[in-house]
């Protein structure tokens, strides 16, 4: 969930405006008297952002995550038990 709030709002209660965020894993945007918008994001969120952001950076990563995308929705996939240690990937028979 998103929040939006002004400057004087945040200054007035910022520590439960933080806690908000920490805690409630909630998106708090801040909106400055000229219009300028801060973000506060939850580290998690902002972790998972950053990582989309790399792996979509480069052509190549975007096409291998688009053909997986679209392998896993024609039901192209191969269930592994992660758990046994005897357990190998290994291409559909085609």
């Amino acid at each position: 969930m998103t929040t939006a709030i002004s400057l004087q709002e945040f200054r007035a209660r910022t520590d439960d405006i933080l806690d908000t965020v920490i805690e409630g894993e909630e998106v708090v945007i801040v909106t400055l008297a000229d219009g300028r918008k801060f973000a506060l994001v939850p580290g998690a969120e902002w972790q998972s952002m950053d990582e989309t952001s790399y792996l979509t950076s480069a052509a190549v990563n975007r096409a291998a995550l688009k053909e997986s995308l679209e392998d896993a929705a024609a039901g192209r996939v191969v269930e592994l038990d992660v758990l046994k240690s005897d357990s190998r990937i290994v291409p559909p028979a085609t």
